[in-house]
């Protein structure tokens, strides 16, 4: 059977992109799995953080894609302090 999709139509639309102007080397993050799905005793929302810093998140057919990331260092270290 073929292998279920990991990316949703904007994760696979930047890829596409970044491939047409030679960057061949982001064809693997279309195989990514979200970090929870790796580590079972993530702690929790540690996953949505870690996933929006690499401007991605799992939407809601369950499918990374492509989203907003952290516009600061700043931003992020607000939204890693309530899981300390």
């Amino acid at each position: 059977p073929p292998a279920q999709p990991c990316a949703g139509p904007r994760l696979v639309e930047r890829v596409q992109a970044g491939e047409s102007v030679g960057l061949s080397f982001y064809a693997p993050i279309l195989n990514l799995q979200p970090p929870g799905a790796l580590c079972a005793d993530l702690k929790p929302g540690l996953d949505a953080v870690l996933l929006k810093a690499l401007r991605l998140r799992v939407d809601e057919t369950g499918l990374l894609d492509a989203a907003p990331g952290y516009e600061t260092f700043k931003d992020m270290a607000a939204a890693l302090e309530p899981l300390a």
